[in-house]
């Protein structure tokens, strides 16, 4: 490998451990009530962390197509998707958005709450619930579930 081939490297970053203390209110300095949110650095997705053991994020712009089967009587959020302990969700029936946005989490950084870790990463976010082990991977262009 030359230097140059060094220098444009795309092996992934070391994710290091943010301090939770500085997500525990909303944009707007909000309480959260236990709960830790933050945003991404393009603010396109933002999540809310639980301490009851799930994290659900909201995207703004996406290419995707989220499945919708019309049951929902009230206003369908496609954008959203919610991790824990029975799995990972798709989209939310109830019109008003379910996550308030908190402080960027920059690119490389995670947060753990109880059983579960998002981590911002330049390709989208990533949230995981730990055992059983569930996760979810987000970004403009894809959703991806495990």
């Amino acid at each position: 490998m030359t230097p140059s081939d060094e220098s444009t490297s795309t092996a992934p970053r070391k994710v290091v451990p943010a301090d939770p203390s500085g997500y525990t209110t909303d944009e707007n300095g909000g309480d959260l009530y236990g709960h830790l949110g933050f945003r991404s650095p393009t603010g396109n997705v933002w999540c809310d962390m639980s301490p009851d053991g799930w994290a659900a994020c909201m995207i703004g712009e996406h290419t995707w197509e989220m499945p919708d089967d019309g049951a929902c009587e009230l206003d369908f959020v496609a954008g959203f998707v919610q991790v824990g302990d029975d799995g990972v969700t798709q989209g939310y029936c109830g019109g008003d958005v379910p996550v308030m946005p908190g402080k960027v989490l920059p690119y490389g950084q995670s947060l753990s709450l109880g059983s579960v870790t998002c981590t911002s990463m330049e390709s989208g976010v990533r949230c995981a619930f730990a055992r059983p082990s569930y996760a979810f991977a987000l970004s403009r262009e894809k959703l991806e579930i495990s």
